[in-house]
């Protein structure tokens, strides 16, 4: 049915304006693709991209690992390993199942998470900087393009596209291997390099008479050995190119940049490595919640009044956090309240989505604007609120009358075609709704015709940056089932998501405010009643009080405090020497 509309779309309209238009996201808003994606195959990718300075190609991993089916598994890749001369004393059958559960262990996932050693192997983990020499997942747009955005906002350059650093920063790109606060953190045992300007995809080196290194880092070094090489770039040039677009929620893409530079060179030499990445994994988890969160709220109120909210009233998504993780049974329900409100937002979003692209193609294509030059890099405020006077005030100017009158047209033209085929999409086109704005109108309908699948794609990315179902989630989502009728004889399967805190999430939040307090004041502790304050003025996470006045009784919200309480206790995160509230603080574990 999906792709009879689209025919039907391209029969009224051209194939190149059905391109641009039927996709599921807008790149000058957030550059990234709305869909699902696995959180753990992002840092490798970004070791890759700031070392080579461009998105790669596939990769030696299949050619060297894959069996007669074509597929990589833990056994292969245990095989080929006991082969070789650095890994000695594994030749045996029960001597390779057990560097198999090494593996399985601190380098690879198989597919869906499975266990067991003759399953697909579909991920890498950033045990060691030779990940990112593992093109895994098999197609770099599999990681949906995050990698590209953190780059960008740690790289902090101006230009349409990141390019070679040629300066002292703390993150530089193709710069050196050491010089790079993140690869540094990684790179145990990496030789240094005298040259840098004579970089190749076989440039780095690994020192064999190291001694500083893990069991984890060193299958990683060993498995990326057997690879040879790095992936070399796409071939396509200007695919390759590691774009500089960054989200149209400026407040939080900077919060996010700062607390990925901040944890980084605080803790990247303080911690053992699997804690640390494990923790900046979190903050990557953090950060793309409320850039995707912060853009759909800004996005919704440029659709209602055709500007961007101004950097300095900015605010993050204000969600009630579940400190018992679900085991607590009112408490659950009110982290599902406080979530179902704003998950109005997020099902809003492929509407506005398509307004953008569809206003974006009318402007390129009538090359109307052609005397304005504005620029869309790294931000693209000015060029969004552009399209907003023209989406809102059609007399305004003649440009906006003329896309306001063939938008019309067109939908006119498509209602016609439709018929009764869809007819949802056709009542929309003719005005069955109180939508008077002809290109709102004809946004919803083609939104519409794209199927349900639009707005499942925007959940189904929320659910993959919370991590949900993993052990570092920052989310719980579960399937419950709610009466459609007053009788209760008819019930429906529904989806209801609650906002938690999981113990690796807890520990680098904690560490990362406290080397924020230590920059700004010296002291590497803080309040408890300072901790809550920040934790819902950085990231709206609401844990004592309601989000925007939500009934919640304040027996429950005490409750929630204190639940947080004990788990930071426990954790290690929390001292006090009696019950008074200003002596509770909250402590780091690393220095």
């Amino acid at each position: 049915m999906k792709n009879d509309a689209r025919k039907i779309a391209e029969s009224v309209f051209n194939k190149d304006m059905v391109k641009d238009i039927w996709r599921y996201q807008y790149d000058k808003a957030f550059p990234v693709t709305i869909q699902d994606v696995e959180m753990s195959s992002i840092l490798p990718s970004v070791f890759y991209m700031f070392r080579f300075g461009h998105r790669r190609s596939t990769g030696r991993f299949l050619d060297v690992f894959a069996d007669k089916n074509g597929k990589a598994t833990v056994q292969k890749i245990a095989e080929k390993l006991s082969e070789t001369n650095e890994i000695v004393g594994f030749k045996g059958k029960v001597e390779r199942a057990i560097l198999g559960d090494l593996l399985l262990a601190f380098s690879v996932e198989n597919k869906g998470y499975e266990g067991g050693q003759k399953k697909q192997v579909q991920r890498i983990v950033p045990a060691h900087y030779l990940s990112g020499w593992v093109d895994l997942p098999e197609a770099a747009a599999h990681t949906r393009r995050i990698p590209e955005m953190i780059v960008a906002i740690l790289a902090n350059q101006q230009d349409a596209f990141v390019e070679k650093t040629c300066e002292e920063v703390d993150f530089p790109v193709v710069y050196n291997l050491h010089k790079n606060a993140l690869l540094n953190a990684f790179s145990n045992g990496m030789k240094p390099i005298d040259d840098e300007s004579r970089i190749s995809y076989k440039v780095d080196l690994f020192d064999e008479s190291t001694r500083r290194i893990g069991v984890d880092q060193l299958l990683m070094v060993r498995l990326a050995q057997l690879l040879d090489e790095a992936p070399q770039r796409l071939k396509d040039k200007d695919a390759g190119k590691i774009s500089n677009q960054q989200p149209v929620s400026e407040k939080a893409a900077k919060n996010f940049s700062e607390d990925l530079r901040n944890f980084t060179l605080g803790y990247a030499n303080q911690m053992p490595t699997q804690a640390f990445s494990t923790m900046l994994e979190a903050c990557i988890s953090i950060g793309m919640y409320s850039n995707f969160m912060s853009t759909a709220l800004i996005l919704q109120k440029w659709y209602e009044n055709g500007t961007i909210t101004p950097l300095s009233d900015q605010q993050p998504a204000p969600l009630f956090v579940d400190c018992s993780s679900g085991m607590d049974k009112k408490l659950r329900e009110v982290a599902e309240f406080s979530f179902d409100e704003l998950g109005r937002t997020i099902d809003r979003l492929p509407v506005i989505l398509t307004t953008l692209r569809l206003l974006d193609y009318y402007v390129y294509d009538e090359e109307l604007m052609n005397d304005q030059c504005i620029k869309v890099q790294p931000y693209a405020r000015e060029w969004i609120e552009m399209l907003g006077k023209i989406l809102l005030q059609p007399s305004a100017s003649e440009d906006a009358f003329f896309i306001h009158k063939l938008a019309s047209k067109q939908s006119k033209k498509l209602a016609e075609r439709l018929g009764d085929a869809f007819p949802e999409a056709t009542g929309i086109l003719c005005g069955s709704s109180s939508e008077n704005n002809s290109i709102k109108r004809f946004s919803a309908a083609l939104t519409n015709l794209m199927g349900p699948s639009t707005g499942k794609k925007a959940w189904s990315m929320m659910d993959s940056v919370m991590n949900c179902g993993r052990v570092n989630c920052l989310a719980h989502k579960r399937l419950t089932r709610k009466a459609v009728d007053i009788t209760g004889s008819g019930r429906r399967d529904r989806i209801v998501r609650s906002l938690v805190l999981s113990d690796s999430v807890l520990e680098h939040i904690v560490h990362l405010f406290l080397f924020h307090q230590q920059k700004k004041y010296g002291a590497l502790e803080m309040s408890y009643n300072e901790f809550l304050k920040k934790i819902r003025l950085r990231y709206g996470f609401h844990i004592d009080c309601a989000p925007n006045g939500s009934p919640i009784p304040n027996n429950e919200l005490q409750k929630n405090r204190k639940i947080l309480e004990k788990r930071l206790r426990d954790l290690g995160l929390l001292v006090g020497v009696n019950d008074a509230e200003s002596m509770k603080k909250v402590i780091s574990r690393f220095n």
